[in-house]
């Protein structure tokens, strides 16, 4: 197999693959390289989860916050001049 069409592939999994191949063990080796990067993917998914849920906590927040000080604001300015007329 000619490793430079494989240059997308991680380097652990075509140094894998190379040795499945001078082994006559290719379906095993690349069996063992899937799961590799599978394992790679998952750890990535996850760490990429838990950056995004503080900002998306952050920003559901923030939506929050403008909601109620929309209803509050005039509800103030509304008593404010009420309690200054005589």
């Amino acid at each position: 197999m000619a490793m430079r069409h494989l240059s997308m592939i991680p380097p652990v999994c075509r140094q894998l693959i190379s040795a499945g191949e001078q082994s006559a063990r290719v379906g095993k080796m690349t069996d063992r390289a899937a799961r590799l990067v599978d394992s790679w993917l998952e750890n990535d998914r996850k760490r990429i989860a838990a950056l995004l849920d503080p900002l998306l906590m952050m920003v559901v927040g923030g939506f929050v916050l403008v909601v109620v000080l929309a209803i509050l604001l005039p509800i103030f300015d509304l008593q404010s001049m009420v309690s200054t007329r005589p």
